[in-house]
């Protein structure tokens, strides 16, 4: 075998040996797409489930004034200059989210409904309606007709307390001396007439903490 033929072997083996790495390069390219491309979808569908989460619990319609990823470029970049000044960016971590998961379940918890009743009360000088209030928002109730309502108003309604005094003799031996003592009463007496059993049992650890 001449030396000619034997430096086209060796170059043909170095090609192909280079061929080999490229194609392995390659491959682990194509895999590493792969897997950024699932991550990219498990996070919009994320992403997607959070603010159907959000537009469920909310009351209001979306404020025109938010941004929301579905209106943001794609495969934009962003210039430092855009993000303002030089600091620190804070991430949002797992237990951010946990914590606003358990924020958006609570909140879906308190805007259910439920059916009570609100007893009439026999002072004439009651009026016709119980009008508990959650920021800021009213929810007027007729009395002594079923009536559904949020949860949180009927939170409003098991935690509102009025003060009513009884005068107790401080000193038996002196028929002058009284005093006034304080004694919390609920505002409005109620009756659930429909709810969950997880909502019965939040109801009693309410209506069971002390009046203060």
């Amino acid at each position: 075998m001449s030396g000619h033929t034997v430096k086209q072997k060796e170059i043909a083996a170095e090609q192909e040996a280079k061929e080999a790495q490229l194609a392995e390069k390659a491959a682990n390219i194509t895999a590493a797409t792969a897997r950024l491309e699932a991550a990219q979808a498990a996070l919009e569908a994320k992403i997607a489930d959070f603010e159907i989460r959000m537009a469920r619990a909310s009351d209001h319609p979306t404020n025109k004034g938010e941004v929301h990823t579905d209106l943001l470029p794609r495969g934009r970049t962003i210039p430092m200059g855009e993000l303002g000044e030089n600091l620190p960016i804070e991430a949002v971590t797992s237990g951010d989210m946990l914590r606003m998961e358990d924020k958006i379940k609570l909140e879906a918890f308190m805007h259910e409904l439920v059916q009570i009743r609100v007893s009439e009360d026999g002072n004439e000088n009651s009026t016709i309606m119980a009008i508990p209030t959650v920021n800021g928002s009213n929810q007027p109730i007729i009395r002594g007709v079923p009536t559904w309502i949020k949860r949180k108003y009927v939170e409003s309604l098991a935690r509102a307390r009025i003060s009513n005094f009884n005068q107790k003799l401080a000193d038996p031996n002196k028929r002058d001396s009284y005093e006034m003592v304080e004694r919390p009463a609920a505002t409005y007496t109620f009756s659930v007439l429909s709810d969950t059993p997880r909502g019965h049992a939040w109801l009693q650890q309410i209506m069971d903490q002390p009046q203060t």
